[in-house]
């Protein structure tokens, strides 16, 4: 499947493009010239896609995404399991992460996790921040199908290397303070529910 892709991306008339290694993408209209292709991939959907299983926004984009800073990162740092791929994009960076069990999450519990691995930047203390999960506040920020799996979440937690100890605290009473299982749906469900 992947040659009769990159046979058809090949063609500078036709609407198939490559974006990166195993990645295409469509352009939204035949007659923008090609080399605006990639500007118009939405690069946040196409880091997950490049980054494969266990992929997810890593160190202060994790933060801000979750609500713990308003910083707002200059570049896009994303955690992937393995070997990081070249990015497609200037601002967008792979960064590694040695833990296999992050293949079993999806990217909104990778971004929980990454937040909790840089915690100690964050603007909020631990409550304040345990109360923006509780209240599923950080499901408003996540959007994409967010879903997340408490147990699946402490699960993996537990596979983090060179982490200090107030680390596995955090992961115990953050996914104690978790539904034990939450979706970006049942979250507008019940935010609309109380307007």
């Amino acid at each position: 499947m992947s040659s009769t892709l990159a046979r058809v991306a090949a063609d500078p008339e036709h609407p198939v493009v490559r974006v990166a290694r195993g990645f295409y993408c469509k352009r939204w209209h035949e007659i923008w010239p090609a080399e605006c292709r990639l500007d118009f991939v939405d690069p946040h959907l196409g880091a997950l896609r490049c980054g494969g299983a266990g992929a997810g926004p890593a160190n202060w984009q994790a933060l801000n995404l979750v609500g713990w800073t308003a910083q707002h990162p200059w570049r896009n740092d994303f955690g992937c399991v393995g070997r990081p791929p070249r990015s497609a994009w200037g601002h967008t960076q792979f960064v590694q992460r040695s833990n296999g069990r992050r293949r079993e999450l999806n990217w909104a519990e990778v971004t929980l996790l990454e937040a909790l691995r840089m915690f100690d930047h964050s603007d909020l203390d631990w409550d304040a921040a345990l109360d923006t999960v509780s209240s599923g506040d950080y499901f408003g920020r996540l959007r994409y199908d967010a879903e997340v799996d408490a147990e699946r979440l402490r699960w993996a937690a537990v596979g983090e290397a060179r982490q200090p100890g107030v680390f596995r605290e955090r992961a115990d009473s953050l996914c104690s303070a978790l539904p034990s299982f939450d979706s970006f749906e049942m979250w507008r469900s019940r935010t609309s529910a109380h307007r």
